[in-house]
């Protein structure tokens, strides 16, 4: 039997693919003793390389790794580099007027202000009920 993605269906699992990616370098490279997280983070990785063998990607080898750059005198940004080439912005710390430092997190990319703003405020309530 063979299937036949469509250009909506490639798509998708092409997200599905380069979320599962990002899951294995969080589960790699960063330290976390919350073994709940690990689980949440092998549900996203595993559907992710099921969707990467499903339609032939063959893209860089590994998971990525994370780098932090400085990206202005007292700012500095965490950058995903992807095993195919790419570096995504997923974080930015930077020193405020008083001194302190603060820290944004890139929540999620949508197609539309709404989503977007739906996502942060997700994020928000996660960041929130994880303290």
């Amino acid at each position: 039997m063979t299937t036949i993605f469509t250009e909506r269906q490639t798509a998708a699992s092409r997200s599905d693919w380069e979320s599962g990616l990002l899951a294995k370098a969080i589960i790699d490279q960063v330290a976390h003793d919350d073994p709940r997280l690990q689980k949440g983070l092998l549900k996203v990785w595993l559907p992710g390389m099921f969707a990467a063998a499903a339609t032939d990607i063959h893209e860089g080898v590994g998971a990525g790794f994370f780098e932090w750059t400085q990206s202005g005198p007292a700012s500095f940004d965490l950058v995903w580099h992807a095993p195919y080439g790419a570096g995504l912005k997923l974080a930015r710390t930077y020193r405020q007027p008083d001194g302190s430092w603060a820290s944004l997190v890139i929540a999620g990319v949508k197609n539309d202000p709404a989503a977007a703003m739906a996502a942060a405020e997700w994020a928000i309530g996660r960041l929130s009920a994880a303290t």
